[in-house]
């Protein structure tokens, strides 16, 4: 129950963040959980996803030297900032173990700054981060949770209007994935204040489209794709035809949770809006329940472009804390929160077999140092067999309900 202790540790600390710490004691706490969070994830070994292919990726990546003479990165249609880090650490004798620290510590380090400008609930932001995103970024997604935290951060930049800046910072993030290109259009409207009627016009076309079954996006997603180059067109054609990925989104109990999210938004919408920020998160979330809903037949794809958007809960859900008065109010809006966000890792959480890849957690200098034998390569073997089954039983239930 290692994952589990950690919850509970950042559960505390949020309940003692939202009974008003004084600020030396909450500066503290800050710390403790930054640190958790970068050397959990930062010093992993062989545990959660992607290891393999990124540990390939490293090996075959040229020391900056040798690009600096001519000879390239060694890897093609991959992201240049990721190939230039992995290179640079590689000249200096290190391995993807440095380059997974220094990822986690400049993603962890980036978010609780961001936080710190965003909301004045800092521990309860980096509680739903970690029950929330953490695993799937920090510890699969290597390449895409810089691009998230640098976007994260950018959002300050749309709040004041520093349209340079903000593009600078996305140029920057998708030099590590070309998916955060997406939030360019996006800084024109996230500022916008969109009437109330309007959203939910919208969300409910995309929510009628998922639950009929309506499929549209299919062909646009690959058009789209192929203007933007070979290798947009080669990943785009990839998960529209890949048994894994061309997977539909089933009507679960999410379709119906980010309904009962999005209409409690809306009722406390002023009131959130008083806060600085408030405004564009709640743009930002909007844009994630689009993706979620008008982009359910392709699953995958729109698990990876939602996570970009998807990241406004960590702001929100403080929000939502910060705008009742009353402390016993505050923690009864905190313990739905936790139910909320525990849903979203539980297998990891309670150490189930389709989690078998991150459990049990293995560190990288105990097992270096002990010679233990990684189990790494056995469980990733596992939890993509359950993987393999759930979305084909997601197929099954979508061709069962046509």
């Amino acid at each position: 129950m290692f994952y589990f202790a950690i919850f509970s540790i950042l559960f505390v600390f949020s309940v003692l963040e939202i009974s008003n710490l004084n600020k030396t004691s909450h500066k503290i706490l800050i710390g403790i959980s930054w640190l958790m969070l970068v050397l959990v994830a930062g010093l992993r070994y062989e545990t959660g996803g992607d290891w393999g292919i990124y540990t390939s990726i490293f090996e075959k990546t040229n020391p900056i030297i040798q690009v600096f003479a001519g000879k390239g990165f060694g890897n093609r249609g991959m992201e240049s900032g990721f190939l230039f880090l992995c290179s640079l650490i590689k000249q200096f004798g290190g391995s993807i173990q440095s380059v997974y620290f220094l990822i986690v510590l400049f993603n962890i380090t980036l978010i609780t700054l961001s936080l710190k400008k965003y909301t004045k609930y800092i521990l309860v932001g980096l509680f739903v981060y970690y029950c929330t995103m953490y695993f799937v970024l920090d510890m699969l997604y290597t390449r895409q949770s810089v691009a998230v935290a640098i976007v994260f951060y950018a959002m300050s930049y749309v709040k004041e209007k520093r349209m340079l800046r903000f593009f600078v910072l996305i140029a920057i993030a998708t030099l590590f994935h070309r998916m955060a290109i997406v939030m360019i259009p996006l800084y024109f409207v996230l500022n916008y204040r969109f009437r109330t009627i309007t959203l939910l016009a919208i969300v409910s076309v995309g929510c009628v489209l998922m639950f009929f079954n309506i499929q549209w996006i299919k062909n646009v997603f690959v058009g789209i794709s192929t203007l933007l180059g070979e290798n947009f067109s080669r990943r785009a054609l990839m998960y529209v035809s890949h048994d894994r990925f061309a997977v539909a989104r089933i009507i679960g109990i999410g379709f119906f949770l980010n309904i009962i999210l999005f209409a409690t938004t809306l009722f406390y919408r002023k009131k959130i809006e008083t806060f600085k920020m408030g405004n564009i998160f709640i743009n930002l979330f909007f844009v994630s329940l689009l993706v979620y809903y008008y982009m359910y037949e392709l699953v995958e794809v729109s698990n990876r472009f939602r996570i970009m958007f998807f990241i406004s809960l960590i702001v929100l859900f403080p929000y939502f804390v910060e705008i009742f008065e009353k402390v016993i109010n505050k923690i009864v809006v905190f313990l739905g929160i936790t139910a909320y966000s525990f849903m979203f890792n539980m297998p990891i959480f309670l150490e189930k077999e389709s989690a078998s890849a991150y459990n049990p957690y293995q560190n990288y200098w105990y097992y270096k140092l002990t010679g233990k034998k990684s189990t790494g390569k056995e469980r990733l073997e596992k939890t993509h067999k359950s993987f393999t089954d759930e979305r084909q039983k997601m197929k099954d239930e979508r061709e069962k309900n046509k």
